[in-house]
């Protein structure tokens, strides 16, 4: 059970009622009581109301992380629409895109510039927060949108997805009985762009905790972030667990009760890693959720028994039903399938494409409303939990065989010396599908050392084609592995090279050069 008929600006109102001068928000030396933010809120959000802002109405967000960035986005939601978080670094060409699909009432800007038409609100610009600071009257229903995040598009453009208040609000609820502890003390350092990051900007603020506000050159760090002691929860990706645990220096996890890692496959070695150096009082929660079903739909809180390469991704949340599929037909016990998602957490749709809304959110042919057909391969474990098993659109095939990226990963990390690593498929200059493998390591390595050691664990067909040392692994600002990043690797034999010593074997070179497409 959970109050179906609240919004998200009914819960932080009464939050603000309960406690009205405890502290809110924090940036560096900086504080804001509920109080104070719910006044700057409520002043941001009248003036929003004069430019026509009203349910389902869209109003962007391009700021830097700060409290004006969170005022503004609560600012939003009073005035009774909802917010599309746009980040400033982003592509002129691609925040143009979305301003023209989402069409908004204003542009809310911190930190950031843009020249358009549209209403523009400096939020550094101290006269916005003046005037009347009482609550505006409440307009909102929970079938309104609270937000539109804008996900990659298989089109080459961003898709919106449109949350409303109700699924926002079923998740929250969840995560406030099952993440929190009675002191609420969260950083906020990922993304805002990102929908991982709403875990932190709503659960802090609407139930009564502290929110941090942590500078950008800080938030690209999360070791820096847990030096810091007096955190109870942090939401991150596996990315930024593994930097955590690779730290040169050990990190601070005294007061932290709850880890939620989101975003990525998780892998077990991780999390045992986190239990065995920092103590066993950390609950380390696996959320899985595409941003069509609201932040997170599935959990599952690790064990030091897991064995498993990957930890497994649980049992759907409260209100939420789980269906593996294989086309139109539920899938057995162990049986991989398309996973697919129903319950109050789904998303009200795509905007502005009607398609492809009914394409992937059908009929629900087991109960009541729709059902999100994810993409994503997973299987029913027999122990009740759910394993996810990668895209079904992204199975990696090379020669016929099917290859398991991570189980690479796994062999390459075992190698003494090694720290981190990445391996990936792309495209050769034939066009055929290689595997490309990346290590990260303090000592210098051969290719030929490394292909000696994966020789003994893996078979020839899952030996990368192409191997490389770099000094780190980039990051996305998701605080995902930036793939696209990652350089293009020249083949080298790290042999002696021999030329040919006649015509023939020159023609025979020429030859395995064209076929090979290498040097």
């Amino acid at each position: 059970e959970y109050p179906k008929d609240k919004t998200v600006v009914e819960l932080f109102e009464e939050q603000v009622e309960r406690t009205p001068e405890n502290i809110a928000l924090v940036y560096e030396d900086e504080e804001v009581t509920y109080r104070e933010l719910n006044a700057k809120a409520n002043q941001l959000a009248r003036r929003l109301r004069e430019l026509g802002v009203g349910p389902d109405d869209f109003v962007a967000v391009i700021a830097e992380r700060s409290i004006e960035m969170i005022v503004g986005i609560y600012g939003i939601i009073k005035a009774g629409g909802a917010y599309v978080p746009i980040d400033p670094t982003y592509p002129n060409e691609r925040i143009r895109y979305m301003l023209e699909d989402c069409r908004p009432k204003a542009i809310l800007l911190y930190g950031a510039e843009i020249e358009t038409e549209i209403p523009v609100i400096d939020l550094a610009n101290s006269q916005v927060f003046t005037g009347v600071a009482e609550n505006p009257e409440r307009i909102n229903k929970p079938e309104d949108l609270v937000y539109c995040i804008y996900t990659s598009g298989t089109t080459g453009n961003p898709k919106g997805v449109l949350i409303q208040n109700r699924a926002l609000n079923n998740y929250l609820q969840y995560a406030r009985i099952n993440y929190l502890d009675e002191k609420i003390n969260i950083p906020f350092f990922t993304n805002y762009s990102f929908d991982l990051t709403g875990t932190s900007l709503f659960l802090s603020i609407l139930f009564g905790g502290k929110l941090e506000v942590i500078l950008d050159e800080v938030s690209a760090d999360p070791e820096k972030i847990l030096r810091t002691t007096g955190y109870t929860f942090m939401k991150m990706t596996p990315l930024h667990l593994k930097m955590c645990v690779g730290a040169k220096e050990k990190v601070h996890m005294n007061g932290l009760k709850s880890i939620i890692v989101g975003g990525e496959n998780f892998k077990s070695s991780i999390a045992f890693d986190i239990l065995e150096n920092y103590g066993e009082h950390i609950e380390i929660h696996n959320e899985y959720g595409p941003t069509e079903a609201t932040i997170g739909c599935c959990d599952y809180v690790y064990s030091q028994s897991d064995k498993d390469l990957y930890v497994p991704i649980g049992r759907p949340i409260s209100n939420t039903q789980i269906y593996i599929m294989n086309g139109d037909r539920l899938c057995g016990i162990g049986i991989p399938g398309e996973l697919c998602i129903a319950g109050d957490g789904l998303a009200r749709g795509y905007l502005n494409q009607p398609e492809l809304t009914a394409k992937k959110f059908v009929k629900n042919p087991f109960g009541e409303g729709q059902m999100y057909r994810s993409g994503d391969l997973a299987r029913w474990m027999v122990d009740g939990n759910l394993e996810c098993l990668g895209r079904i659109d992204e199975q990696v095939k090379i020669r016929g065989f099917r290859v398991e990226l991570g189980e690479i990963e796994s062999k390459l990390r075992e190698i003494e010396g090694i720290k981190d690593t990445a391996v990936i498929v792309r495209e050769d200059g034939n066009g055929e599908k290689a595997i490309y493998g990346y290590v990260v390591s303090d000592n210098p390595f051969s290719v030929n050392e490394i292909r000696e050691q994966l020789s003994k664990t893996l078979p020839n067909y899952m030996m990368p084609t192409y191997l490389t040392q770099i000094e780190k692994l980039p990051i996305t600002r998701n605080g995902k592995l930036d793939k696209r990043a990652l350089p293009e690797i020249e083949a080298k034999s790290g042999k002696e090279y021999v030329e040919p010593q006649d015509e023939a074997e020159a023609t025979l070179c020429r030859a395995f050069e064209e076929v090979l497409g290498i040097n």
